[in-house]
Order: C-alpha cells, then sequence, then structure tokens
C-alpha cells in the first residue's frame, strides 16, 4: 500500500519539498569550511560553464555547491545548473528536489555515451548550463567512474571539477553508494580538486588515462572534505555502519 501511495504525484511533489527543506536545515545550521576553492573560482570567473563530477555518496548536499563560496553564484548567464538523474522512480524523487532547490535534472544514464542523454547534456551546456555528474551512479559500483563523463567532456569541450561534501554528523545508509544523510547543526567542508580537460580528438588510451585522472580527483575532493569535516578516514566499518557518532573534538 505505500508504494501504490508513493507513486501519486501529489505524494511525491510534497515528499520532495520536505526533503529539501530538510536539507536546507542542515545547510543553514553547519559551518563550512572550503577546501581547493580556487579551482572553481577559476571557472567561475571565465563565465562559461562546467561540469561538476562527485560521487553518489555527496549527491545529497550537491545542490548547495553553486551557494558556498566556491560556487558563487548559483547561475551562469542566467542559466539554472543542470544534474544527471536516472530515469528510475529514485531519479525522479531526486529531480523534485533538485527543483525546489533551484536546479534542473536531466534524465539518463551517464555509462552510454551515444545516449539521448548525452546528447541533452551537451546541448544544455552551448546554451550555458553547468552540469553535474555521478560518474558512479545510478547503480554502482561504488567509487567506480563510468566513461559517460569523459565522453561529456570531450564532447562539449569544457573541463571537469570534481567536488565532496560531507557533514560531521551524519547517518550512513546501507545502499549501494552508502550516502551519507546529513544531520543538522554540525560542522561540513566543500572540497574541489583541480580541473581536468579532455582533448576532443583524444584517443581510447588518453581518455581512459582522463577517467583515471578524474576518478583520483574526485577520491582526493573526498579525502579533503573528509578532512575539513574532522572525519577520519573512512574503513569499510565505517562504511557499512548506520548512524555515525560526533568525532571526539
Amino acid at each position: 500500500m505505500l508504494k501504490r501511495l508513493f507513486k501519486r504525484a501529489f505524494i511525491q511533489r510534497l515528499a520532495a519539498w520536505l526533503l529539501a527543506r530538510y536539507l536546507w536545515l542542515c545547510y543553514r545550521t553547519t559551518r563550512f569550511d572550503i577546501v581547493g576553492a580556487e579551482h572553481a573560482a577559476r571557472l567561475r570567473r571565465s563565465g562559461r560553464p562546467y561540469i561538476v563530477a562527485l560521487w553518489h555518496e555527496h549527491l545529497a548536499l550537491m545542490g548547495f555547491f553553486w551557494r558556498r563560496p566556491m560556487g558563487g553564484q548559483v547561475e551562469i548567464s542566467g542559466r539554472p545548473p543542470l544534474v544527471l538523474v536516472s530515469q528510475h522512480r529514485d531519479g525522479a524523487l531526486i529531480g523534485r528536489v533538485l527543483g525546489n532547490l533551484g536546479m534542473g535534472a536531466i534524465a539518463g544514464s551517464s555509462s552510454r555515451g551515444g545516449s539521448a542523454a548525452l546528447k541533452a547534456m551537451v546541448e544544455a551546456i552551448e546554451r550555458g548550463h553547468c552540469i553535474g555528474i555521478t560518474p558512479d551512479g545510478p547503480r554502482g559500483p561504488r567509487r567506480q567512474a563510468e566513461p559517460g563523463v569523459v565522453a561529456l567532456a570531450a564532447m562539449a569541450q569544457v573541463p571537469v571539477l570534481a567536488v565532496a561534501v560531507v557533514v560531521r554528523r551524519h547517518k550512513r545508509l546501507r545502499s549501494w553508494d552508502r550516502m551519507r544523510l546529513p544531520l543538522p547543526f554540525t560542522r561540513g567542508a566543500f572540497a574541489a580538486a583541480a580541473p581536468v580537460t579532455v582533448a576532443r580528438e583524444a584517443d581510447e588510451a588518453a581518455r581512459a588515462a582522463a577517467l583515471e585522472q578524474i576518478a583520483a580527483a574526485m577520491n582526493a575532493a573526498s579525502a579533503a572534505a573528509e578532512a575539513g569535516a574532522g572525519i577520519p578516514p573512512e574503513t569499510d566499518a565505517d562504511a557499512g555502519a548506520g548512524a555515525r557518532p560526533e568525532p571526539a573534538p
């Protein structure tokens, strides 16, 4: 019965609104440190769109990246950022939440280089939108980047900025990505690594190397964000745990 109820559009809209309000609460009551702000600032000053890449586990607070000093304005040239989400019901919910946070969504898969979603993202970039993408989504494996992000960067000829956002107090979900659900009234950190570019004419070997570079940048951003938030390095036990307590000061 609960599943049937959740299929109703009104319930989905209400759930998305409530979740967005909760994320706003977490954002407003968290003191964030910013790591690597110079990387995003350089891209922002260019006035051109770019791709934001992050692991799926950091998706909860991604919508606030553009609202921090790291990201600056929510919009580039008056165009709101767009995020690639799955075509599954979960993706639709994420899209509604993003809408409540001032962003948009493109439905599709990052792993299909010739997909309609890839074409839609390239066209969106050409219109001036920044694009957010989780290269290990929508189903994993966790922290294994699929090549769609490289195909997009090569086709659109825009840089890829690897970012991460974590908060010290959180609940670790038992999902495939081990997502951290933020809790309010804590400290956190946004982090970014140096942008990665991909040549349009890059061959298979060069694209594989670029994918490894992007994955390494996302791992580096994740480690920097965890350190900035005061979270000890992750262990397998931590990743599989439920609620994570506040670390000792």
